[in-house]
C-alpha cells in the first residue's frame, strides 16, 4: 500500500471515529413545561397515526375526560372524534 492510500484510510477512520464520538455524546434538549391557569388543567399528546393523519389527544384533568382529534394533512382539516369518561373507564369493580 502506498503512503497516500494509508494516509487517506487513516484520515477517513479518524473522521468516522470523530463522528461516532459526537453522535454518542449528543442528546436532545429536555422538554420544559409549566402549568399556569387553564394550562395546568389540560395535557395534550400529538403524533402521526397514519400516512395522512395525525392525532391529538387532550386530557382534561379536572373533568377527567380524554378527547380525541384527527388532523387530515391532505385536506388540512381538524376533526373532533370522540371523548372518554376516564372515571368510568378506570373504575374499580366491587370485589377487585
Amino acid at each position: 500500500m502506498s503512503k497516500a492510500t494509508c494516509l487517506t484510510l487513516l484520515v477517513c477512520l479518524n473522521l468516522l471515529l470523530l463522528t461516532a464520538l459526537c453522535l454518542a455524546n449528543y442528546s436532545l434538549p429536555a422538554a420544559q413545561a409549566a402549568g399556569t391557569g387553564l394550562a395546568s388543567r389540560y395535557l395534550a399528546v400529538a403524533g402521526a397515526i397514519q400516512s395522512n393523519y395525525d392525532a391529538v389527544y387532550v386530557l382534561d384533568t379536572r373533568e377527567r375526560t380524554l378527547h380525541a382529534f384527527y388532523w387530515d394533512r391532505s385536506r388540512r382539516d381538524l376533526m373532533y372524534v370522540d371523548w372518554r369518561d376516564l372515571d368510568r373507564d378506570f373504575r374499580h369493580h366491587e370485589g377487585d
